[in-house]
């Protein structure tokens, strides 16, 4: 992938602007999160950073990385009254297949 889209070519982590901050404390974090567990789910307001921590540190992973965006699933934005925003059975498959 070419560009800095959170939302593009499936099974790829977008590619980070020049001008991004290292955020090594983040990403550490996020290496001892994944010696743990095999999938990683990070959720935050957008302009959080998400996006931006989770390539920092998969670049530096040695194994293989699945990237699994919600961009365009149903729910993705505004959650509605009551409900989580994301299409659980939706991103239950998409986590199995990974």
């Amino acid at each position: 992938m070419r560009s800095s889209d959170p939302g593009g070519t499936a099974g790829v982590p977008p590619r980070l602007p020049s001008h991004v901050v290292p955020r090594p404390r983040l990403v550490r974090r996020i290496h001892r999160l994944l010696h743990h567990h095999p999938v990683l789910v990070m959720a935050a307001s957008a302009g959080s950073g998400k996006t931006t921590a989770a390539v920092q540190a998969a670049q530096e992973l040695t194994g293989p990385v699945a990237w699994v965006s919600l961009a365009g699933m149903p729910g993705d934005g505004e959650a509605e009254a009551g409900g989580s925003g994301v299409d659980g059975p939706k991103l239950a498959r998409l986590l199995a297949a990974a």
